[in-house]
């Protein structure tokens, strides 16, 4: 039971330093490289004298090993995280102003990349994503900003596009209903808009495009579920 027990706790460490680099990408920090934690986790233990001999002697100084070792290393990966939260903290400045949720409620009809157009046919890049939903459905600004355009714009329909700064640049069409203006400032979660079928449009769903120093990215990668419970 003990080495059961030993065994689930390993698992959820090795999950803990998944989510620790997952955090240091998503915010350029430099990751802790596997020789490092080893050092930092390393270290020689004494086990105490036992009662017991042979076999089972050998078992529970083993065990004893695994829950020292354990021991540091929920010591080290606490002062990974401290140290990340810090990082974390000093930037969230630009995290605020950086596209991290879902901009609407609905499904995802069509995704990144190269795909048939659905008028044509013909495969062509589609520079975001499509989320299908019923026409009315609030649309989010899904980082802080500055409206810089809104209005009618070709196959797109009714349009807004949001500045981030950073780099950043939001793209959402096809709306039904415009909630903003040009030069506003906007926060995350704040509705600019309802969700329409308007321009080049098979039925009622948000285009949402993400630019970074005017190239498209894909948004997928930019959508962070538990992002309001950072702070």
């Amino acid at each position: 039971e003990m080495d059961h027990a030993v065994s689930v706790v390993k698992t959820r460490i090795e999950e803990i330093v998944e989510k620790d680099n997952s955090i240091r990408i998503a915010f350029d920090i430099p990751q802790v490289d596997s020789e490092t934690r080893k050092l930092g986790v390393g270290g020689t233990f004494e086990p105490e004298a036992l009662p017991v001999r042979n076999e089972i002697a050998y078992d529970l100084h083993e065990v004893q090993n695994d829950i020292q070792s354990l021991l540091r290393t929920t010591e080290f990966e606490n002062s990974s995280y401290a140290a990340v939260l810090d990082e974390v903290v000093s930037k969230k400045h630009i995290l605020d102003h950086t596209p991290s949720i879902r901009p609407c409620e609905g499904y995802l009809s069509s995704g990144f990349g190269m795909r048939p157009d659905p008028f044509t046919g013909e495969v062509t890049m589609h520079s975001g994503i499509d989320i299908a939903g019923d026409r009315g459905t609030p649309v989010m600004c899904t980082a802080d900003g500055v409206v810089k355009h809104t209005g009618w714009v070709g196959r797109f329909g009714k349009i807004i596009i949001i500045d981030h700064g950073f780099g950043h640049k939001t793209v959402y069409g096809h709306l039904d209903e415009i909630n903003v203006r040009k030069g506003q400032s906007v926060k995350r979660w704040q509705v600019i808009g309802t969700m329409g079928s308007t321009g080049r449009s098979t039925g009622p769903h948000l285009h949402y495009e993400i630019r970074k120093n005017d190239r498209v990215q894909n948004p997928m990668s930019f959508m962070f579920s538990d992002i309001q419970d950072l702070f």
